[in-house]
């Protein structure tokens, strides 16, 4: 069960929108397992994306932290497509608003996975803080936003070098980001 889900507009780009919705905490036969001390996560973050000139389904890209992958699912058939292999425990994704790139968490790497979605291939990685979780894109597409929750730090990632250009000091802890349009 995804712990967060970010939605990124439709097929049409000209609204930058996202909201995120977090489920209750697990229940029933999740809550048993947590009891008997196992430590269950199935997927990060889904992020529906039209696909790049609008000519194809949207996509629904998925963290898939203990397989350590990202699932590309066509939304209109409900289908697995793709598997892009990451960094390892991938929990978190954020789609540019041009549709061209994701960028996943790698947690326990420390890095964050650029992916092509034309090609559904990992084109640069780009180290962070420690235990980097949360990621959000700024609604204009030149920046990611990345919290960091072991260092207590935002990193600031350039999209047109995928590099790290500032890094800021948080509060402790820090989990999830978004930005206002």
């Amino acid at each position: 069960m995804p712990h967060d889900v970010i939605v990124s507009g439709d097929t049409d780009f000209s609204t930058d929108e996202q909201t995120s919705y977090a489920p209750p905490a697990p229940r029933s036969f999740l809550g048993e397992i947590a009891r008997k001390g196992f430590v269950l996560w199935l997927a990060g973050v889904v992020v529906f994306v039209g696909a790049v000139g609008g000519s194809a389904a949207p996509f629904a890209y998925v963290a898939n932290s203990v397989s350590n992958n990202v699932s590309v699912i066509d939304i209109a058939t409900n289908r697995v497509v793709a598997t892009v292999p990451v960094g390892q425990f991938a929990q978190g994704a954020a789609v540019t608003p041009n549709g061209s790139r994701v960028y996943a968490t790698n947690t326990v790497d420390g890095t964050v996975s650029v992916i092509n979605t034309a090609t559904n291939s990992v084109v640069a990685t780009v180290p962070v803080g420690l235990r980097p979780i949360g990621v959000t894109v700024t609604p204009n597409g030149s920046r990611v936003y990345v919290a960091n929750i072991n260092s207590s730090t935002l990193s600031v990632i350039s999209t047109a070098t995928n590099t790290v250009v500032a890094t800021v000091t948080e509060g402790p802890n820090p989990l999830g980001v978004v930005v206002t349009p």
